[in-house]
């Protein structure tokens, strides 16, 4: 390819492949310019798409690992909404099971009639004085819904819970020591029976062993037993006698409290003195037949501030 260049215009000479000449353009300057200026300009818009094509790309790359991380943090949002779920069902279960336990400890009250005095027992006083009790929480809201109501409702029933469980304490310690002292008291009362035997003569009037055809008053509770058969305190109490006593022989009397005495005749040998301290169960004699008895067996008497009372209202064993 040559060229000859004029003042204004240039020429363009296309050879073939022998060297022969083909065809002559002549341009003006002004037009090659524009052609160089427009090829330039190709190049830069051509630069220019690549560049945004480069920025495209990499934008893209960007916004699916944004993606994925927003994916990533919603499926942890769900997550974390369905355990919000499971919280508020087992606040609904543990709300369900204060309750009962405060049912039970009332029941356990009425049973032992034990006064609940200051501690209170009604229900809606669990959850706070003239308070009701709080409605259960609602888990089954969608978990695309906002939580923020339920996690507030949550928080406040969760406070609401804690004072309950203050106040059952409360009411299970005040509980404790009344069952405590009825236990000190059921201790101090006669409960079994003092030997086991035939029951040959019970509490009230009866036909005299000794005077025939004679209605006399049997103060007490005879059991008929081997001699040398273990007598045992019916009840924890002091000895306040312990001797030969007429018609009852030898006899033991057992003070237990609260205007409660217990007194076990015609005992063969007495194994406890007067001052001693008893047990419920300690063996206190032997059975015998000393003083006015028909056979070996205990004569057994409670006096209730001084008056006798039928033993078979005590019998729990």
């Amino acid at each position: 390819m040559m060229g000859t260049m004029e003042k204004k215009n240039i020429s363009l000479l296309l050879l073939s492949h022998s060297g022969a000449p083909v065809r002559q353009m002549t341009l003006s300057k002004t037009y090659i310019g524009f052609i160089c200026l427009c090829l330039l300009g190709v190049g830069l818009g051509l630069g220019a798409l690549m560049y945004d094509y480069t920025l495209l790309r990499a934008k893209a790359i960007d916004n699916h690992a944004l993606k994925q991380k927003v994916t990533t943090q919603f499926n942890e949002i769900i997550g974390q909404r369905k355990e919000i779920h499971t919280f508020a069902q087992a606040i609904n279960k543990f709300k369900f099971q204060l309750i009962q336990l405060n049912d039970f400890e009332k029941a356990v009250r009425v049973i032992a009639k034990i006064d609940k005095g200051d501690v209170l027992t009604e229900p809606n006083d669990l959850f706070g004085v003239g308070g009701a009790i709080p409605d259960d929480l609602n888990p089954q809201i969608p978990l695309t819904e906002k939580h923020d109501d339920l996690i507030q409702e949550m928080y406040e029933q969760v406070v609401c819970i804690d004072n309950a469980l203050s106040s059952q304490k409360k009411k299970f310690s005040s509980l404790i020591n009344g069952l405590d002292d009825q236990l000190e008291i059921l201790a101090y009362t006669p409960s079994i029976h003092p030997c086991r035997g035939r029951v040959t003569s019970g509490f009230g009037y009866r036909k005299s062993p000794f005077k025939h055809n004679k209605l006399t008053f049997h103060k007490g509770y005879d059991i008929a037993a081997k001699a040398g058969t273990p007598i045992k305190a019916t009840a924890n109490g002091v000895v306040t006698f312990a001797g030969y006593k007429g018609p009852l022989g030898r006899l033991i009397t057992i003070e237990h409290g609260n205007g409660i005495t217990t007194s076990y005749g015609h005992a063969k040998k007495l194994l406890k003195k007067k001052g001693d301290v008893v047990k419920r169960g300690d063996v206190i004699a032997k059975v015998g037949t000393s003083g006015r008895t028909t056979g070996a067996h205990v004569h057994y008497e409670i006096h209730a501030n001084g008056i006798p009372v039928n033993p078979e209202k005590y019998f729990l064993d």
